[in-house]
Formats: structure tokens, C-alpha cells, sequence
């Protein structure tokens, strides 16, 4: 008789921050027992250290450095989980978000289940706002969002077929989705597939082109809704603000000392550092206050963000910018008076140019 297999994924978390129990008390004490009795992988490769190529070489290929890597392995390779299943295991799996290398994972096990919906805003962050802001593609640039581009087509058009046929594959969380509109998006959709197939590079450069423009960037994507209620949520994060800030501030620091922030994060964080030392040398220059807040916003340090941008706005007021990033800000801190505040003077200053 086979013994039950359960494989337990952490991320973007290291061995010495779950299991280690040298000189302190262990974090995480069940996981520590389950290891004592499970099988412990002390010499994995993965072709690169962050989340996604790290965690889609583990689960999606027994041979994580062939095929010329995890962009292209896709095309050619077989899942752990379909080795355990050649071996007379019957397979339940709790999906990875089916936007990230989507092939790698997308498999018709028998009891495979979403954990999370389709979305493509996701797609855009993680791989195709890095593409866009390249000014001169490369061949194999192009080619290579073609790639991401025609995987998650058909990723996401899975999704819908899954939520069209009420597929038990969402059992976990269709009661959740807002499926307002269906299926006037699911028709767009196939007529943006369509539209990809006939001239694959064209489409691809006009995706990067026109950005969050881009007709898939408006398509609904039909995610979970709140299950959680605002007020209790709101009423724990303000019990243990200081503890969350605190992790924040170190799980940054930790992913920059290992390598394992995205190359836009790093950007924006040497940016950072640039504007701090023009700052320092001309402290009333507004446009190193305002570049600085812009760093902070990508980084989503939004309170650092908004100290910046309203000491720009103290040494020169009639930027229109520095008012629009304002309500921006105030908006992503949950203030909306004052947002609006500001996107009404943003628009006196572009009304009166």
C-alpha cells in the first residue's frame, strides 16, 4: 500500500526563518515536527532564486535544468505531479495563480483545484510592464512575450470555460466570484485570441504599447470577492499595525540582502537612494522631493511617498503632477477627502495651462 503524499510549499521564506530552532525557539514547531518525519531536499536546483522560476522548476519539471530554462521548458517537460500520478498516486492539487507560467501548471489532474482566479493585471505586473518599458525590443524579446502572451490566452480562457461549465475545479471559490457580465467578457476574449493568432508579433507589440490602454487590461477578471468583513479586517490590521510594519520593513530588507527582489524593485530602491543624496545637497529642489515620493510609490511606501510629495508641493504649488501622485497616494491610504482634494486642484492647474 502507497503512503499518502503531502508536499508543502512556503514563499519567500528561508529554512533558517521556518525550521531552525538553534539559539531560539522555533517559529514554526508543526512544520519542524512533519520535517523530522518527512523527507528533507537539502540539494535542489532551481534556475533562479526568486518566487516564481524557483517555485515553477521545483513543481513543474523533474529535469529543472533542461529545455533551456523555465520560458521554454513548457514546451517539453513533465510535472512532479505527473510523476507521482505515472506511479498509481491519485492527484489533488491546489493550484499556483494560473498566471504565472500557466503550462507549467494548468494540468488535467483529476482533483486539481483553483486557489485563486485568472488575472491578468497580475500577468502585466510580474512580466509584461518590464517588457514595455524596454525601448528597443530585441527578436528574442518580442518572441518571448509572444511566448507569455499565448500561454496565458489560453490560461485565461480555461478559467472561463472552468466558470462557464460551473467546473468542480472552482469548487473553492466560485460561490465568491461576481460574475457580472460573463459572458459579453468571455466573447471579448475569444475575439482577442483570434485577433493574437493572425499576426502574434503585431498584437504583442501593441499590448506594450498601449499598456493598462490595452483592451485585456479592462477585460473583468472576474476575482474573488471579500469574504472577510471590512470593519474586523480594519479593526486587526490597527491591533497589529506596528507587528505587520515591522515585517514589511524586514522581509524587504532580507529579500535585498539575498537577491531576491524583482529587477524594477532594485530600481526604484537606487533611484531612492539618489534622490536622498540631491536632497541632501539642495534640500528645497521640489523635483528631487517629487521624484523621491514616485520611488516611494512604486516601492508602495505610500506614507513616505506622501511626506515627499507635499514637501515638493511646499517649495513649488503649481505642479500639476505633484497634486495628481498626491491623490494618488491619499487614495491608496484610504483618505479619500483629501484625495479628492487634491485631484480637484491637479485639474484647476491642467484646466488653467
Amino acid at each position: 500500500m502507497k503512503k499518502n503524499v503531502i508536499m508543502i510549499v512556503l514563499d519567500s521564506v528561508t529554512y533558517e526563518n521556518t525550521l531552525s530552532n538553534v539559539g531560539k525557539a522555533c517559529p514554526m514547531p508543526f512544520l519542524h515536527s512533519l520535517m523530522k518525519k518527512g523527507i528533507n531536499a537539502t540539494k535542489v536546483y532551481s534556475e533562479a532564486p526568486y518566487t516564481e522560476a524557483a517555485l515553477v522548476s521545483l513543481l513543474c519539471g523533474d529535469n529543472t535544468l533542461d529545455k533551456t530554462g523555465h520560458m521554454k521548458r513548457n514546451l517539453n517537460h513533465k510535472t512532479i505531479l505527473e510523476t507521482f500520478e505515472d506511479n498509481g498516486y491519485e492527484i489533488f492539487s491546489n493550484a499556483y495563480q494560473p498566471a504565472i507560467y500557466p503550462s507549467g501548471q494548468m494540468h488535467e489532474f483529476e482533483n486539481r483545484f483553483y486557489n485563486f482566479p485568472f488575472l491578468f493585471s497580475q500577468e502585466w505586473d510580474y512580466r509584461l510592464k518590464y517588457f514595455s518599458e524596454i525601448k528597443d525590443l530585441s527578436n528574442d524579446e518580442l518572441n518571448l512575450v509572444v511566448d507569455i502572451l499565448n500561454d496565458n490566452f489560453k490560461a485565461w480562457l480555461k478559467y472561463f470555460k472552468d466558470i462557464q461549465s460551473k467546473s468542480k475545479s472552482l469548487d473553492l471559490i466560485y460561490d465568491t466570484l461576481d460574475l457580472t457580465d460573463f459572458d459579453n467578457s468571455y466573447n471579448i476574449l475569444k475575439n482577442e485570441y483570434n485577433n493574437f493568432k493572425k499576426n502574434k508579433s503585431s498584437y504583442a507589440k501593441k499590448v506594450l504599447e498601449l499598456k493598462n490602454e490595452h483592451i485585456l487590461a479592462k477585460i473583468r477578471n472576474y476575482e474573488e470577492m471579500n469574504r472577510v468583513n471590512e470593519n474586523f479586517k480594519k479593526k486587526i490590521q490597527k491591533k497589529y499595525m506596528k507587528f505587520l510594519k515591522k515585517v514589511l520593513y524586514k522581509n524587504f530588507w532580507l529579500n535585498l540582502k539575498n537577491n531576491r527582489l524583482s529587477f524594477i524593485t532594485i530600481k526604484n530602491f537606487l533611484k531612492a537612494k539618489e534622490y536622498k543624496k540631491v536632497i541632501k545637497i539642495k534640500p528645497e529642489y521640489a523635483y528631487a522631493h517629487y521624484n523621491l515620493g514616485c520611488a516611494y510609490i512604486k516601492l508602495e511606501k505610500y506614507g513616505k511617498a506622501k511626506f515627499e510629495l507635499l514637501t515638493a508641493t511646499d517649495y513649488k504649488n503649481n505642479v500639476a503632477d505633484f497634486h495628481y501622485n498626491l491623490a494618488y497616494v491619499y487614495k491608496k491610504l484610504g483618505k479619500e477627502k483629501q484625495a479628492k482634494t487634491y485631484l480637484e486642484y491637479y485639474n484647476k492647474l491642467i484646466d488653467n495651462q
